[in-house]
């Protein structure tokens, strides 16, 4: 989580941040001396940075108090954010170069920070705007780069794209993280992530022409040359970059001990005795398992069989944004409340995908329209046959325990289920492989089921027959 958080600040804040830096550089370079550039440098940071943090904060506020408010229909949010960002960038840099992504940049920090209105539906629009808008952007830059041109930076252009990779990262990481309690592992995993991306190119392809105009002004034949080869340098550095970080980065996670894998833990939203009995096999199995609910009784039972537990309200902004998740991907809503299992499967389905969410059956089943919630707001429904809360509390209360049982050549699923005689109820099953499968209507162990754990509810008579 901590490395993480690190990577994914220093996505956001690097763009703006290199933005600044190339502006500053620029302003350098066409100021002629040390002096000047100094003085255009310093001046410039107070610039960009105030008049960036004044436009954000303006329309920022300005966008909280119609939201809170509610002066503008919901449909129309996604689109008036999308003008108001289009309209800080372009305010931005009226007052100073380069001034609107860091204004823009602040502004989405303020809005992501304020607690009057939530954000969140606007934050999906964002998103597969992004996807769209930074692909077409990268087609539309990439067709000024001539390959001829890139081709020729030859042996210097490597040497560069090198240098950054196995010197400048490596030494800005450790140079930066000093004293910050990160561990030599982690800093080894920062130096290996680190892709260049479209703001890059963005600038590039934007300097490279002012400079080349500057230079035709001033007559001065090296520098035109050398804002001529901006381009070609910057998009070899993007490719060469994210070539190897992008190859690296998940083998020097996996090597450092620093990646979780394919997480295959349960996150159980509610703790009914029948689910703690369930978790603790999975638990003795190497599956990780947390219980979040607000009843302290029922969280009583899962601490004292040793389980993770965490008394919280699954909706809350504390679930989504602090409780460590690490190893966990499927949610079971389990709670005797169908509204919250079904509020709490339509909020997850960013973290875990509909593929990995699972909520008990309602009372009321689908035929009672009225009283069920909308299918839409569903998730899969738990165990075969779709049995409610109020069956599975009966059935444990009727002494039925969680036990778990290996499939073998001579005992199958074909012989499983003949023993049992349909009394038992399978849960999950958990493959050779270590995947975990959470059993529902449409789920039976494959064909050569060997090897395989199958954890149930049945009646406690002894699993005669039955594997270790």
């Amino acid at each position: 989580r901590k490395i993480g958080a690190i990577a994914k600040w220093e996505g956001i804040v690097i763009d703006p941040v290199g933005a600044v830096l190339a502006v500053l550089v620029l302003g350098g370079v066409l100021a002629g001396t040390l002096a000047n550039a100094a003085a255009s440098a310093a001046l410039g940071v107070v610039m960009i940075a105030g008049f960036g943090a004044l436009l954000a904060l303006v329309v920022g506020r300005l966008l909280e108090v119609v939201l809170k408010r509610h002066w503008m229909p919901d449909y129309l949010h996604p689109l008036a954010f999308l003008a108001a960002g289009c309209g800080v960038f372009v305010g931005g840099n009226l007052l100073h170069s380069e001034c609107g992504l860091v204004a823009v940049t602040a502004l989405g920090v303020f809005l992501a920070n304020q607690r009057s209105a939530s954000v969140k539906h606007i934050v999906e629009f964002k998103e597969h705007l992004r996807v769209l808008l930074i692909s077409a952007l990268f087609i539309v830059l990439a067709a000024r780069v001539d390959l001829r041109e890139v081709w020729e930076l030859g042996g210097r252009g490597l040497a560069f794209v090198a240098v950054l990779i196995l010197v400048v990262r490596p030494a800005a990481v450790f140079l930066s993280t000093i004293k910050s309690g990160l561990d030599v592992r982690e800093k080894l995993f920062l130096c290996c992530l680190a892709p260049r991306g479209i703001v890059a190119a963005a600038v590039a392809s934007i300097f490279s022409l002012e400079v080349v105009a500057a230079a035709g002004e001033t007559g001065d034949a090296a520098l035109a040359e050398g804002a001529r080869a901006l381009v070609p340098l910057t998009f070899s550095v993007i490719l060469g970059t994210v070539a190897v970080y992008g190859l690296a980065a998940g083998p020097v996670a996996r090597a450092l001990k620093l990646a979780g894998g394919d997480p295959q833990g349960i996150l159980f939203a509610g703790a009914p005795p029948w689910a703690v009995d369930a978790a603790k096999l999975l638990h003795e199995r190497g599956i990780a398992v947390m219980f979040v609910d607000t009843n302290t009784r029922a969280l009583q039972r899962a601490r004292m069989a040793g389980l993770p537990t965490c008394m919280a309200n699954i909706l809350s902004e504390f679930v989504f944004e602090e409780l460590e998740l690490g190893g966990i991907g499927k949610l079971l809503a389990v709670t005797p409340n169908d509204e919250v299992n079904s509020l709490a499967a339509y909020e997850f389905r960013h973290q875990f995908g509909s593929a990995g969410l699972f909520q008990l059956a309602p009372a009321e089943r689908p035929g009672s329209h009225r009283h069920a919630a909308a299918s839409e707001l569903r998730a899969r429904l738990l165990f075969p046959g779709d049995p409610t809360g109020a069956e599975l509390w009966r059935r444990h209360a009727a002494g039925e325990v969680s036990r778990a049982t290996t499939l073998t050549e001579e005992f199958g699923w074909a012989e499983f289920l003949e023993h049992h005689d349909g009394a038992a109820l399978p849960m999950f099953l958990i493959r050779p492989s270590g995947e975990l499968k959470v059993c529902v209507d449409d789920s039976a162990p494959a064909a050569n089921g060997a090897g395989q754990t199958l954890i149930y509810l049945a009646p406690p008579d002894p699993a005669k027959g039955e594997g270790a």
